[in-house]
């Protein structure tokens, strides 16, 4: 579940209620919620409109593993066969 979802859903608010609250269409708000990262003016008018900082709205990723370099390995020799 999105950042931005739970902050809604705590708020009590619908989708069509936050896309009217913050100025935005209600499918932004429906893509946002389904992983896609708002950004500049869409960010921050949702961020205003859920009473919360950026950052706290922004989803924290994670990066893959890199103790094991073999997917790196591989893929870097794949390119040798490929000339």
């Amino acid at each position: 579940m999105s950042k931005l979802k739970s902050k809604r859903e705590y708020l009590n608010l619908t989708q069509e209620e936050l896309a009217t609250k913050s100025g935005l269409l209600i499918r932004t708000i429906q893509r946002i919620e389904l992983g896609v990262e708002p950004k500049g003016h869409t960010l921050k008018a949702v961020a205003k409109a859920l009473e919360s900082e950026v950052n706290e709205l922004l989803s924290t990723r994670e990066l893959p593993d890199t103790t094991n370099y073999t997917w790196i390995k591989t893929f870097n020799l794949s390119s040798i066969y490929l000339q």
